[in-house]
């Protein structure tokens, strides 16, 4: 299957986005004017309604993803229109248009404004101007191999059950095979398997947060940049982000015991996001917990600063991981290895800190309008456990190479006009390419789609561990 597509950042043109039929010469797709070949059946098909064509739906949807604010166009109904008529013309069916806005309304619920996935760092990868090669090498075990061995067993139902376990003794051998994550036929052992094998898993990947200088006093500085938040150009934020921070330190002090943190260096991985609900649309998130385990992320607070009248008070539902005192006393028959813990609201105005040990999901967010859209924004921070120091901002220069090219090249054409020396266009450009480090944007937006689908992955198989019933045998 061939797709052409031309894209624009004019709101009303929506660009090429529909496939040929799949089967179809290649060169249906070559001009960049070309409407979806007809059919003798497709013709005796007008009128009637069509069930959505895959490949039309993504080709839309990835090129409405490719607009600036996207998220908040999709919502605007004068835009839509003008891109529900480009797709019809260029022959895809209304229902396609349809299922691509819709899925594109689901995904613009949360939209992130600063979020640590974006250029974080990788092992291996990342520039640690520090850090010797050797020190940086990838961890033997990565998510990315669970994920593929995890399908290869789904793939194979005649996997041997008993992969992992020696022939004498039934000893486990140290290296945990991966395929021990599913099709094994005891439950119990299968999940006991599943919980030591995450325990062991490493990623590449990790969340930079930035260091927070917290005084005795409580006032807050922050020291390093905020990953994906650019500080001479948001100089006042950073200012707001720390006065806000502060107002949590004595949150985050009683979450951990009573600890004090003034005078102490912090690292906070810092978040912001806007949940955007349509008229008469609900929102209900997933359980989890932030990060993953070598992120050391302890606890976790959230500033609802702002909610529109029209969304109805959502609230944050928490739960956590039964402990093993119920398997102790074999009164464990019938039993979720999860207890439920209610229910905190989040009106607007809302600071609510929380240890990361809770696994927590949004829950209740409607917006009561039928025609206006509800708006909410938070402000995370995400602590990382002041005992264990990880990678931070301070750490790794900063990432955005289209960004830091610019001034490069800058500086060199500068230097050039200065000394008055001419230097080729060629040996600017093979400088830049020596020099490069960090990521552009399009590598950047690669590694963040690995990092999201081994994080939900992870979330996926921790729910199967804590979602699982107790059920031993009647002695």
């Amino acid at each position: 299957m061939k797709r052409t597509r031309r894209q624009s950042n004019a709101d009303g043109e929506l660009g090429q986005v529909v496939s040929p039929d799949a089967g179809a010469a290649d060169d249906v797709a070559k001009s960049p004017d070309h409407k979806r070949t007809r059919t003798a059946q497709s013709d005796r098909d007008e009128g009637e309604a069509k069930a959505p064509v895959e490949a039309d739906v993504r080709g839309i949807v990835t090129a409405l993803r490719a607009k600036p604010e996207w998220a908040r166009k999709v919502a605007d109904p004068t835009i839509v229109a003008k891109w529900r008529a480009e797709a019809l013309a260029q022959g895809a069916s209304a229902s396609s248009v349809a299922e691509a806005l819709a899925r594109l309304l689901r995904e613009s619920v949360v939209q992130d404004l600063v979020h640590p996935s974006l250029y974080p760092y990788i092992r291996g990868l990342s520039y640690e101007p520090h850090t010797t090669a050797a020190a940086v090498a990838p961890p033997k075990r990565q998510v990315a191999d669970l994920w593929v061995a995890k399908k290869k067993q789904d793939d194979d139902v005649d996997e041997d059950d008993d992969a992992g376990s020696s022939d004498e003794g039934g000893e486990e051998h140290e290296e945990i095979d991966y395929e021990d994550l599913g099709g094994d036929a005891d439950e119990e052992k299968k999940y006991l398997r599943k919980e030591k094998t995450l325990e062991q898993v490493e990623s590449i990947y990790q969340w930079l947060p930035a260091e927070f200088d917290v005084a005795a006093d409580g006032a807050v500085s922050i020291e390093s940049y905020i990953n994906n938040l650019d500080r001479t150009r948001h100089a006042a934020l950073y200012d707001d982000i720390a006065a806000t921070f502060r107002l949590f330190v004595p949150l985050f002090e009683r979450v951990l015991g009573g600890r004090p943190l003034g005078g102490k260096r912090l690292q906070v991985v810092v978040k912001a996001a806007n949940y955007i609900l349509q008229p008469g649309q609900t929102h209900e998130g997933s359980w989890h917990v932030e990060g993953m385990k070598h992120e050391r992320i302890v606890a976790s607070g959230i500033y609802y600063y702002h909610t529109t009248p029209n969304l109805a008070d959502s609230c944050l539902a928490f739960r956590q991981k039964r402990d093993n005192v119920l398997e102790e006393r074999g009164d464990t028959q019938g039993y979720n290895f999860n207890q439920n813990l209610g229910k905190a609201d989040t009106p607007m105005g809302r600071c609510l800190v929380f240890g990361n040990h809770l696994q927590h999901k949004v829950r209740d967010m409607k917006n009561k309008s039928n025609d206006q859209v509800g708006l909410r924004k938070i402000l995370c921070f995400f602590l990382i456990d002041p005992d264990h120091r990880v990678k931070s901002s301070a750490d790794i220069p900063q990432q955005q190479w289209d960004e830091t090219k610019k001034g490069v090249a800058r500086a060199l054409i500068e230097a050039t006009v200065k000394h008055k020396v001419s230097l080729p266009s060629e040996i600017i450009h093979h400088i830049l390419k020596l020099a490069k480090w960090g990521f552009t944007w399009e590598e950047a937006k690669a590694h963040r789609e690995k990092l999201m689908w081994e994080r939900k992955y992870f979330v996926t198989a921790t729910n199967e561990i804590w979602e699982r019933n107790f059920s031993f045998c009647e002695h």
